[in-house]
């Protein structure tokens, strides 16, 4: 690890992914996320630089589709809008 390397916990990288916790240590287990850097015995990173390239290598089709809400309109009408 050279000295420039930018080391990030596990906010930032919740916050740069926009996984879960619980789906950052799942792909990580299952060799589908980058791993992390023990910085002690309770304390954990990873690099920026490896969290960075991992979201780029993301192919934009495994993202889902937004759920298209149909009706929306309908159900929040008030009595009497007619």
């Amino acid at each position: 690890m050279s000295v420039a390397t930018r080391l990030i916990r596990l906010p930032e990288v919740l916050r740069l992914t926009g996984l879960s916790r619980s789906t950052v240590y799942r792909l990580e287990k299952e060799g589908r996320f980058v791993s992390r850097v023990r910085l002690g015995d309770r304390a954990t990173a990873w690099r920026f630089e490896e969290v960075a390239a991992w979201i780029e290598a993301r192919p934009l089709a495994e993202i889902a589709p937004l759920p298209v809400a149909r009706g929306d309109n309908q159900r929040n009408r008030g009595v009497g809008d007619g």
